[in-house]
């Protein structure tokens, strides 16, 4: 049976090289006798379409220089306002001044910087005040935050929306307006992006 078996596999084998050979052959043998139509469409060639490979390449990061003496403004003001807070608590001071420079239709470096120097806008702002790198850092992520929301970005972490203008302490909390006297105060209905 063994035998038998190794036979036929040996003969498909032949007869396996035999068709291939006359295939070959029949390849590079030129025909006798063709019609124009079968000869034009024997030497046609035909070409598939290959889309070119989609390459996404990343956003390349933000060059934040420009802000950084803005952000070391926003941080000593941070750091009256609002040392004693939370983190997202923080971050809604710095965003309130950036509603106050979107307000005053000033976004630039100089305008934030004049948003947080104005008299008697931020009590907590001294230029004596410590920069502490912690602050410092809090302000440039969400002046960062700011500007991708300029760019059209939707959902970019803001902790406090862009009409809430105003706020006062009580020594332990800041309580966000939409008016200087009055208004609707802030409820704190956004998610943060940072951990307390």
């Amino acid at each position: 049976m063994r035998k038998r078996a190794l036979a036929a596999a040996a003969a498909m084998l032949m007869l396996a090289a035999v068709v291939a050979k006359a295939l070959m052959l029949s390849t590079t043998a030129q025909p006798i006798e063709q019609d124009e139509a079968v000869a034009e469409k024997l030497t046609q060639t035909y070409v598939t379409y290959m889309p070119e490979p989609v390459i996404r390449q990343e956003e390349p990061e933000r060059d934040m220089s420009a802000w950084t003496e803005t952000a070391a403004y926003i941080a000593k003001a941070v750091y009256g306002e609002a040392m004693v807070c939370g983190t997202t608590e923080r971050a809604a001071v710095v965003w309130c001044i950036l509603n106050r420079a979107d307000d005053a239709r000033d976004a630039t470096p100089a305008g934030v910087i004049a948003v947080v120097t104005k008299p008697y806008q931020f009590h907590g702002y001294a230029a004596d005040h410590p920069l502490l790198p912690e602050l410092e850092e809090l302000a440039l992520d969400v002046i960062e935050r700011w500007l991708d929301e300029k760019d059209g970005e939707t959902e970019v972490g803001r902790v406090l929306p862009r009409e809430y203008l105003f706020f006062t302490g009580d020594g332990k909390h800041n309580h966000f307006r939409t008016e200087w006297d009055g208004g609707q105060v802030w409820d704190w209905s956004l998610q943060s992006p940072y951990e307390e």
